[in-house]
């Protein structure tokens, strides 16, 4: 099952409703819900970028400073950061 399913199923279990003790309906709170997604295996992706590094030598992960032998043109090739997920990918309001 892929993250998108998972947390599909996730948010239609426990987003809107859930059963108290007495088998009542109650709406579920955020906190709830992002503990229920955790607890599914969904994961939050940081968004990055590639910064180059100081010393010239490849490219830096914006989130995690971890640094790889990449050349900076190449980095379009990385959609996420070998080391801690970030995303890397440019979005639409990410000019």
């Amino acid at each position: 099952m892929t993250d998108r399913e998972k947390m599909e199923n996730t948010l239609l279990k426990s987003l809107l409703w859930e059963l108290d003790e007495n088998w009542i309906p109650v709406r579920v709170d955020i906190e709830t819900t992002v503990k229920n997604l955790i607890e599914n295996g969904v994961v939050m992706r940081e968004k990055g970028e590639w910064e180059e590094a100081d010393d010239g030598d490849g490219v830096v992960c914006s989130v995690c400073r971890e640094d790889f032998c990449v050349l900076v043109y190449e980095t379009e090739r990385f959609n996420f950061c070998p080391n801690c997920g970030a995303d890397m990918r440019k979005g639409e309001n990410d000019g």
